[in-house]
């Protein structure tokens, strides 16, 4: 569990990084708009959020599966967070 723990910290440091990359370009709008920051921004949105939901996917949702046994709620997190992996991709 320890390994899918710092796996999640380090795709969560991705997606908050691409999180401020987006607040830095609306807060430039709409005077002082980089574009190449926006190409950059925009190139690596569905790389790093594809990447996360893989991780989620194949290592955190089996973990999550152990711990069913203890609470059966989290088997309808588990399907509400794989249909929102499919909308967000």
């Amino acid at each position: 569990m320890p390994d899918v723990i710092d796996g999640m910290g380090e795709y969560c440091k991705n997606q908050l990084e691409l999180c401020d990359a987006l607040e830095t370009i609306a807060d430039s709008l709409p005077d002082n708009v980089d574009t190449q920051k926006c190409l950059h921004t925009a190139r690596a949105l569905y790389p790093t959020i594809k990447a996360a939901h893989e991780f989620e996917e194949a290592h955190l949702f089996p973990a999550l599966d152990v711990l069913e046994i203890v609470d059966s709620r989290i088997d309808a997190s588990v399907e509400r967070l794989r249909y929102e992996h499919w909308e967000d991709e």
